[in-house]
């Protein structure tokens, strides 16, 4: 008999992004907008660890994703490069919030 196989369930939030950027073009976060029970935060970046080449499994968009320090916590930031540029994060959610994201089953 087959294993089953728990469906991985991910969305592509966009976040208003606060960044600087350098001589040479390269970005670097600072802050962003997070949305959480209506109300709008503002995260603040403790720090950037690393960052590296990054492209999406589905749309093979090209970008970087960045290892920070928020709240003293490791999380990822990704940027995507290519038109339309922007900011997201991604979140794991079960599969009632990704239809509802995606408007799936409408």
């Amino acid at each position: 008999m087959g294993q089953l196989h728990k469906q991985d369930y991910r969305i592509r939030i966009p976040v208003k992004m606060l960044q600087v950027t350098d001589e040479a073009g390269e970005v670097s976060p600072i802050s962003f907008d997070w949305e959480e029970d209506g109300e709008i935060l503002k995260i603040n970046i403790d720090s950037v660890i690393s960052s590296a080449p990054f492209a999406e499994p589905i749309s093979g968009a090209v970008g970087e994703r960045y290892e920070c320090l928020i709240n003293g916590k490791l999380k990822h930031l990704f940027y995507r490069k290519i038109q339309p540029r922007k900011w997201f994060v991604i979140k794991e959610v079960n599969e009632i919030e990704y239809n509802a994201f995606y408007k799936l089953g409408e």
